[in-house]
C-alpha cells in the first residue's frame, strides 16, 4: 500500500513539473531591470529614430541619384526594424519569457551588424550638400554599436544573477526541509516507521542541496553538460522527493505535525522554484553550449542558423575592433608609428566584417565554391590580424593602453569564433559537396604566436597545407 501510493504521489509530481506554466516575475525582480536597462533600451530606440529621420532626408531627395537614394531607403528601414526589435525585447522580458526575449536580442544584433555596410556605404556616396545627414548617421551608428554591447551584457547579467538568486532559493529551501525532517527522524519516542521516513527525506534534502550548489561550479567551469546532467539530477530527487513528503504529512502524529506541515509547503515552493530555475538555465546556457562541443547534436536548428548566429558574433568583434583601433589611428597627438599599425588594424577589420558579410549570401545562395574561397580569405585575414593586434598592444603608450587592451582581447575572441565557424563551415560544405574534404588556409601563423594565440588551428593548418598543394596540383 505504502508504495502504491508513492507511486501515485510521483506521477503526480511529474506531471506537475511537467505542466506548471511559467510565470512572469514579481514588480520586485522587474525593477531589477527596469532601471539601467531600460535607460540603456531607450537610447537604443532614440539612436535608431534619429538614423531613421536622417536617412529619409536622404531617400526623399527626389534630386539626388537613385542609387544614393535606394541606399538611404535600405538604412532607414533597418532603422525601423531596429527600433521595434529594442521595443519587443523590454515586453519579453516584462512577461517573463526570457527565451523570446534572447531570441529577440540575437536578432537586433543582426540588425545593427547588418546595418554598418549601407551606413559606411551612404557615408562614402552622399553628395557635400548631403554630407551632414550622411555623417549624423555614421555617428549614430557606433554609438549605436556600443549602446548594444552595453544592452547585450547587462541582459546576460541580469541573467546570471537572476539564476544564483533562483539556486540561492532552492539551496534554503533544501536546508529548511533538511532541519524539519531532522527534528522528526532524531525524536526516538516516534514510531520506526516514520522516523525512517523523515530520515530519508532528511539525506534527500542533503542531495538537493549539494546538487543545487555543483550546478553553478559546472556553470561557472564552463562545463555546460556537466551542469545539464546535474540538472537533470537534480529534477530527479524533486520528484522522488515528492511521495514520502505526502506520505509523511499524513502519518505524522500531531505533536509533530508542524514540521510536517513545515516540509509539506517547502517541497511545493521548491517545485516551483525549480520550474523557473530550469527554465532560466536552457536560455542561460543555450548559445554556450554550441561552443563547447562544435559537433553536437543541434537538436532542430537548421546549420544555416548556426552559421548566422556565429557569423554575427564575428562581424560584432570585427566591428569593435575597428572602432577601437580607429581611437588610436585617428590621435594625431601620438607617434606616426603607432597611429599606422592601428590603421592597418582598422582596415583588417572592416575586411573581415565585409568577408563574413560575405560569406553568409554565398551560402544562402548555396554557392558552395564561393563559399570556400571566402572562408580561405577569412581565415587569411584573422591570421594577418593577429600579429598587427600583438604589435599594437606592444606599443601602445598608457593613455591609449585600453583601447588597445580591448583590440587584443576581440582578437582572440575572434579566433576562438573562427574556430567554431570553420568546424561548422566544413559540416555545411560537405552536405553541400560531396568532393570537400577539409578546408584550406592562404597562409600560416607566424610560429612565435601560434602557442598563445590561436589554440586548436595548428593542426588544421598543417593538414590543409598538405591538402592545398594537392588541390593546385590536381588543378594544374
Amino acid at each position: 500500500m505504502r508504495i502504491t501510493k508513492q507511486i501515485v504521489a510521483i506521477t503526480c509530481a511529474v506531471l506537475l513539473l511537467l505542466c506548471m506554466p511559467v510565470s512572469a516575475h514579481t514588480d520586485e525582480e522587474l525593477n531589477e531591470m527596469s532601471g539601467e536597462f531600460l535607460d540603456i533600451r531607450n537610447e537604443i530606440r532614440a539612436l535608431a529614430q534619429n538614423i531613421h529621420d536622417e536617412s529619409e532626408y536622404i531617400a526623399d531627395d527626389e534630386a539626388l541619384d537613385p542609387e544614393i537614394r535606394d541606399v538611404a531607403e535600405e538604412v532607414h528601414q533597418m532603422a525601423h526594424r531596429i527600433d521595434r526589435s529594442a521595443h519587443d525585447i523590454r515586453h519579453y522580458i516584462d512577461d517573463g519569457d526570457y527565451n523570446q526575449a534572447k531570441a529577440e536580442l540575437e536578432v537586433l544584433k543582426g540588425l545593427i551588424i547588418d546595418l554598418n555596410n549601407p551606413v559606411h556605404k551612404l557615408d562614402d556616396i552622399a553628395p557635400e550638400s548631403h554630407k551632414h545627414h550622411a555623417d549624423e548617421v555614421h555617428h549614430d551608428l557606433h554609438d549605436l554599436q556600443r549602446k548594444y554591447q552595453d544592452f547585450e551584457g547587462l541582459f546576460y547579467e541580469f541573467l546570471t544573477d537572476r539564476l544564483l538568486e533562483l539556486r540561492n532559493e532552492i539551496r534554503a529551501i533544501a536546508q529548511d526541509i533538511h532541519d524539519e525532517s531532522e527534528y522528526i527522524a532524531d525524536d526516538e519516542s516516534l514510531d520506526t516507521e516514520i522516523r525512517d521516513l523523515a530520515e530519508w527525506i532528511h539525506q534527500q534534502a542533503h542531495k538537493i542541496d549539494r546538487s543545487a550548489h555543483d550546478i553553478r561550479h559546472y556553470i561557472d567551469d564552463g562545463n555546460y553538460n556537466e551542469a545539464k546532467a546535474e540538472l537533470d539530477n537534480l529534477k530527479s530527487f524533486i520528484i522522488e522527493l515528492n511521495g514520502p513528503v505526502h506520505e509523511l504529512d499524513h502519518e505524522v502524529p500531531e505533536s509533530h505535525k508542524q514540521h510536517a506541515d513545515e516540509i509539506h509547503h517547502d517541497l511545493h515552493d521548491l517545485q516551483h522554484v525549480f520550474q523557473k530555475f530550469e527554465s532560466l538555465f536552457y536560455t542561460y546556457i543555450g548559445d554556450r553550449e554550441y561552443t563547447e562541443e562544435t559537433n553536437a547534436d543541434s537538436g532542430d536548428v537548421p546549420i544555416n542558423e548556426r552559421l548566422l548566429e556565429i557569423r554575427n558574433e564575428i562581424r560584432a568583434l570585427a566591428q569593435n575592433i575597428h572602432d577601437e583601433s580607429e581611437y588610436i589611428a585617428d590621435d594625431e597627438a601620438l607617434d606616426p608609428e603607432i597611429r599606422d599599425v592601428a590603421e592597418e588594424v582598422h582596415q583588417l577589420s572592416h575586411k573581415i566584417d565585409r568577408s563574413a558579410h560575405d560569406i553568409r549570401h554565398y551560402i544562402d545562395d548555396g554557392e558552395v565554391d564561393k563559399a570556400r574561397n571566402e572562408m580561405t580569405n577569412l581565415r587569411s585575414l584573422v591570421v594577418s590580424l593577429n600579429s598587427l593586434a600583438h604589435e599594437l598592444d606592444d606599443i601602445t603608450p598608457e593613455s591609449h593602453k585600453h583601447h588597445a587592451d580591448e583590440v587584443h582581447h576581440d582578437m582572440h575572441a575572434l579566433q576562438h569564433k573562427l574556430d567554431d565557424f570553420s568546424q561548422l563551415f566544413d559540416e555545411w560544405v560537405q552536405m553541400n559537396h560531396a568532393d570537400y574534404q577539409g578546408h584550406a588556409v592562404a597562409e600560416e601563423i607566424p610560429e612565435e604566436s601560434q602557442a598563445e594565440s590561436m589554440p586548436g588551428f595548428e593542426a588544421i593548418f598543417a593538414i590543409t597545407g598538405l591538402l592545398a598543394v594537392a588541390f593546385l596540383i590536381r588543378k594544374l
